[in-house]
Protein backbone atom coordinates (compact mmCIF):
# COMPACT_ATOMS: atom_id res chain seq x y z
CA UNK A 1 0.00 0.00 0.00
CA UNK A 2 1.23 3.46 -1.10
CA UNK A 3 1.64 5.82 1.40
CA UNK A 4 -0.44 9.04 1.32
CA UNK A 5 0.65 12.04 -0.32
CA UNK A 6 1.00 14.79 1.75
CA UNK A 7 0.90 18.73 0.47
CA UNK A 8 3.87 20.13 0.11
CA UNK A 9 3.74 23.92 0.56
CA UNK A 10 6.55 25.08 -1.82
CA UNK A 11 6.18 28.70 -3.01
CA UNK A 12 5.36 28.04 -6.65
CA UNK A 13 2.11 26.10 -5.49
CA UNK A 14 1.33 29.30 -3.07
CA UNK A 15 1.60 31.65 -5.59
CA UNK A 16 -0.51 29.57 -8.03
CA UNK A 17 -2.77 29.08 -5.53
CA UNK A 18 -2.97 33.13 -5.13
CA UNK A 19 -3.37 34.05 -8.82
CA UNK A 20 -5.65 31.70 -10.16
CA UNK A 21 -8.27 32.17 -7.05
CA UNK A 22 -8.20 28.06 -6.18
CA UNK A 23 -5.75 25.66 -4.18
CA UNK A 24 -3.39 23.91 -6.21
CA UNK A 25 -3.32 20.05 -5.87
CA UNK A 26 -4.17 19.13 -1.68
CA UNK A 27 -3.11 22.99 -0.77
CA UNK A 28 -5.63 24.81 1.28
CA UNK A 29 -4.36 28.41 2.30
CA UNK A 30 -5.98 31.46 2.61
CA UNK A 31 -4.78 34.53 0.50
CA UNK A 32 -3.55 36.62 3.61
CA UNK A 33 -1.23 33.46 4.31
CA UNK A 34 -0.37 33.57 0.67
CA UNK A 35 1.17 36.80 0.41
CA UNK A 36 2.93 36.73 3.95
CA UNK A 37 4.72 33.23 3.14
CA UNK A 38 5.88 34.92 -0.37
CA UNK A 39 7.05 38.10 1.27
CA UNK A 40 8.77 35.92 3.66
CA UNK A 41 10.40 33.41 1.28
CA UNK A 42 11.11 36.04 -1.25
CA UNK A 43 13.13 37.81 1.72
CA UNK A 44 15.00 35.34 3.19
CA UNK A 45 15.41 34.00 -0.29
CA UNK A 46 17.60 37.19 -1.35
CA UNK A 47 19.62 37.49 2.29
CA UNK A 48 20.82 33.74 1.78
CA UNK A 49 21.38 33.50 -1.99
CA UNK A 50 19.29 30.51 -2.60
CA UNK A 51 18.81 31.22 -6.70
CA UNK A 52 16.07 27.76 -7.26
CA UNK A 53 13.81 25.76 -5.69
CA UNK A 54 12.35 22.56 -6.17
CA UNK A 55 8.76 21.00 -6.27
CA UNK A 56 7.61 17.51 -5.39
CA UNK A 57 6.61 15.11 -8.27
CA UNK A 58 8.17 15.94 -11.39
CA UNK A 59 11.67 17.50 -9.64
CA UNK A 60 10.95 20.54 -11.78
CA UNK A 61 13.09 23.29 -11.28
CA UNK A 62 11.63 26.88 -11.33
CA UNK A 63 13.50 29.94 -11.11
CA UNK A 64 12.82 31.97 -7.93
CA UNK A 65 13.49 35.02 -9.40
CA UNK A 66 9.60 35.49 -11.35
CA UNK A 67 8.03 34.51 -8.18
CA UNK A 68 9.83 36.76 -5.96
CA UNK A 69 9.25 40.10 -8.29
CA UNK A 70 5.55 38.67 -8.43
CA UNK A 71 5.11 38.21 -4.91
CA UNK A 72 6.50 42.00 -4.22
CA UNK A 73 4.16 42.89 -6.50
CA UNK A 74 1.30 40.91 -4.87
CA UNK A 75 2.13 42.41 -1.20
CA UNK A 76 2.84 46.27 -2.93
CA UNK A 77 -0.81 45.62 -3.80
CA UNK A 78 -1.94 44.10 -0.92
CA UNK A 79 -1.20 46.70 1.60
CA UNK A 80 -1.30 49.54 -0.90
CA UNK A 81 -4.66 49.06 -1.64
CA UNK A 82 -6.65 50.69 0.84
CA UNK A 83 -4.54 53.60 0.77
CA UNK A 84 -5.81 57.22 -0.30
CA UNK A 85 -8.90 56.90 0.87
CA UNK A 86 -9.05 57.03 4.65
CA UNK A 87 -7.82 60.72 4.72
CA UNK A 88 -11.55 61.49 3.01
CA UNK A 89 -13.00 61.04 6.54
CA UNK A 90 -13.29 62.98 9.49
CA UNK A 91 -14.62 62.58 13.22
CA UNK A 92 -18.45 62.96 13.74
CA UNK A 93 -21.17 63.28 16.59
CA UNK A 94 -22.70 60.22 17.65
CA UNK A 95 -26.37 60.30 16.30
CA UNK A 96 -28.71 58.44 18.81
CA UNK A 97 -32.14 58.75 17.04
CA UNK A 98 -33.63 59.83 13.30
CA UNK A 99 -34.75 63.21 12.33
CA UNK A 100 -37.91 63.98 12.40
CA UNK A 101 -39.75 62.36 9.80
CA UNK A 102 -36.54 61.28 8.33
CA UNK A 103 -34.91 57.63 8.73
CA UNK A 104 -31.54 57.32 10.41
CA UNK A 105 -28.93 54.41 8.95
CA UNK A 106 -25.85 53.23 10.85
CA UNK A 107 -23.44 51.21 8.76
CA UNK A 108 -21.41 49.20 10.95
CA UNK A 109 -17.56 47.92 10.58
CA UNK A 110 -16.82 46.07 13.80
CA UNK A 111 -14.45 43.17 12.54
CA UNK A 112 -10.84 44.32 12.26
CA UNK A 113 -10.12 41.65 9.45
CA UNK A 114 -8.47 43.24 6.10
CA UNK A 115 -8.18 46.65 8.28
CA UNK A 116 -5.91 48.04 5.61
CA UNK A 117 -9.05 47.94 3.20
CA UNK A 118 -11.42 50.71 2.94
CA UNK A 119 -14.95 49.75 2.16
CA UNK A 120 -16.63 52.95 -0.11
CA UNK A 121 -20.47 53.73 1.04
CA UNK A 122 -23.04 54.82 -1.24
CA UNK A 123 -26.56 55.80 -1.30
CA UNK A 124 -27.18 55.09 -4.86
CA UNK A 125 -24.69 57.74 -6.50
CA UNK A 126 -24.81 59.49 -3.64
CA UNK A 127 -21.31 59.14 -1.20
CA UNK A 128 -22.19 58.00 2.07
CA UNK A 129 -18.10 57.70 2.87
CA UNK A 130 -15.60 55.42 3.25
CA UNK A 131 -15.77 52.78 6.24
CA UNK A 132 -12.89 51.66 7.74
CA UNK A 133 -12.65 49.04 10.42
CA UNK A 134 -13.70 49.95 13.97
CA UNK A 135 -15.55 52.65 12.26
CA UNK A 136 -19.45 53.29 11.26
CA UNK A 137 -20.63 55.87 8.97
CA UNK A 138 -24.23 57.54 9.99
CA UNK A 139 -26.78 59.11 7.49
CA UNK A 140 -29.77 60.91 7.68
CA UNK A 141 -32.21 59.66 5.11
CA UNK A 142 -35.30 60.13 3.55
CA UNK A 143 -37.90 57.06 3.87
CA UNK A 144 -38.69 54.88 0.98
CA UNK A 145 -36.44 52.63 -1.33
CA UNK A 146 -32.54 53.16 -1.22
CA UNK A 147 -29.87 51.11 -2.65
CA UNK A 148 -27.22 51.08 -0.19
CA UNK A 149 -23.89 50.19 -1.94
CA UNK A 150 -20.23 49.11 -0.75
CA UNK A 151 -16.75 48.63 -2.86
CA UNK A 152 -14.07 46.49 -1.99
CA UNK A 153 -12.79 44.55 -4.62
CA UNK A 154 -16.26 43.96 -5.15
CA UNK A 155 -19.43 45.45 -5.02
CA UNK A 156 -21.98 44.36 -2.10
CA UNK A 157 -25.61 45.86 -2.04
CA UNK A 158 -28.62 46.33 0.25
CA UNK A 159 -32.09 47.04 -1.19
CA UNK A 160 -33.74 49.09 1.23
CA UNK A 161 -37.48 50.04 2.25
CA UNK A 162 -36.66 52.40 5.16
CA UNK A 163 -39.67 53.81 7.84
CA UNK A 164 -39.67 57.30 8.47
CA UNK A 165 -38.09 58.06 12.51
CA UNK A 166 -36.97 54.40 12.73
CA UNK A 167 -33.45 53.14 12.64
CA UNK A 168 -31.88 51.00 10.85
CA UNK A 169 -28.05 49.08 11.36
CA UNK A 170 -25.97 47.63 8.06
CA UNK A 171 -22.93 45.80 8.96
CA UNK A 172 -19.95 45.49 6.76
CA UNK A 173 -18.10 42.24 6.26
CA UNK A 174 -14.96 41.66 5.57
CA UNK A 175 -14.29 39.02 3.27
CA UNK A 176 -11.21 37.08 1.93
CA UNK A 177 -10.50 38.26 -1.67
CA UNK A 178 -7.85 37.57 -4.06
CA UNK A 179 -5.60 40.69 -4.16
CA UNK A 180 -7.46 42.52 -1.24
CA UNK A 181 -10.36 42.00 0.53
CA UNK A 182 -13.87 41.76 -0.33
CA UNK A 183 -17.05 43.59 1.34
CA UNK A 184 -20.07 41.79 2.47
CA UNK A 185 -23.03 44.49 3.24
CA UNK A 186 -25.08 42.28 6.10
CA UNK A 187 -28.12 44.18 7.23
CA UNK A 188 -29.29 43.60 10.55
CA UNK A 189 -32.93 41.97 10.54
CA UNK A 190 -36.16 41.74 12.58
CA UNK A 191 -34.74 38.18 13.03
CA UNK A 192 -31.72 38.96 13.91
CA UNK A 193 -33.23 41.36 17.06
CA UNK A 194 -35.81 38.60 17.97
CA UNK A 195 -32.84 35.59 18.34
CA UNK A 196 -30.75 38.03 20.69
CA UNK A 197 -28.26 40.01 18.65
CA UNK A 198 -29.67 43.49 20.28
CA UNK A 199 -27.33 43.79 22.55
CA UNK A 200 -24.56 42.90 19.98
CA UNK A 201 -25.50 45.80 17.44
CA UNK A 202 -26.10 48.24 20.51
CA UNK A 203 -22.54 47.33 21.64
CA UNK A 204 -21.52 48.61 18.19
CA UNK A 205 -23.95 51.57 18.07
CA UNK A 206 -21.87 52.96 21.92
CA UNK A 207 -18.28 52.01 21.06
CA UNK A 208 -17.19 51.83 17.18
CA UNK A 209 -15.63 55.50 16.12
CA UNK A 210 -18.27 57.53 14.12
CA UNK A 211 -17.32 59.21 10.92
CA UNK A 212 -18.46 61.48 8.45
CA UNK A 213 -16.82 62.83 5.10
CA UNK A 214 -14.14 65.68 5.14
CA UNK A 215 -16.25 68.26 2.60
CA UNK A 216 -12.76 69.38 1.35
CA UNK A 217 -12.12 66.10 0.25
CA UNK A 218 -15.41 64.13 -0.65
CA UNK A 219 -16.08 65.88 -3.47
CA UNK A 220 -13.15 64.64 -5.33
CA UNK A 221 -12.79 60.81 -4.36
CA UNK A 222 -16.90 60.86 -5.27
CA UNK A 223 -16.06 62.60 -8.53
CA UNK A 224 -13.06 60.08 -9.21
CA UNK A 225 -14.99 57.02 -9.14
CA UNK A 226 -19.08 58.39 -9.98
CA UNK A 227 -18.86 56.03 -13.75
CA UNK A 228 -18.08 53.00 -11.51
CA UNK A 229 -20.74 53.89 -8.97
CA UNK A 230 -23.63 54.66 -11.86
CA UNK A 231 -22.34 51.54 -13.59
CA UNK A 232 -22.81 49.32 -10.14
CA UNK A 233 -26.50 51.23 -9.43
CA UNK A 234 -27.73 50.24 -12.51
CA UNK A 235 -26.66 46.91 -12.36
CA UNK A 236 -28.41 45.95 -8.98
CA UNK A 237 -31.33 48.30 -10.14
CA UNK A 238 -31.97 46.06 -13.27
CA UNK A 239 -32.00 42.94 -11.10
CA UNK A 240 -28.68 41.84 -12.81
CA UNK A 241 -26.89 42.17 -9.56
CA UNK A 242 -27.73 40.33 -6.37
CA UNK A 243 -28.57 42.38 -3.20
CA UNK A 244 -29.73 41.68 0.45
CA UNK A 245 -32.89 43.01 1.78
CA UNK A 246 -33.92 45.59 4.75
CA UNK A 247 -37.80 45.74 5.60
CA UNK A 248 -39.24 49.00 7.10
CA UNK A 249 -39.94 46.05 10.20
CA UNK A 250 -35.95 45.38 10.33
CA UNK A 251 -36.00 48.96 12.80
CA UNK A 252 -33.66 48.84 16.10
CA UNK A 253 -36.05 47.85 18.83
CA UNK A 254 -36.64 51.54 20.81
Amino acid sequence: MRPAHRPVYTEESIYLSLTIGRPRGNVRLDYRSCVVALAARMTLGTFFGDEKMTTTGNRRQVASTGIRVLACLAVVAFLAAGCGSGNVMMKAERISAPEQGKALVTFVRPSGFGGAISFGMWDGEDLVGVLNAGACIQRQVAPGEHYFLARAENWSCVKADLAPNKHYVIKANPVMGVMKARVALDPVTQANYESGQTKNVQKWLAKLKPMTPDPQKAGAYAADRQAQVREACSMFQSGKGRYETLASQDCLPQ
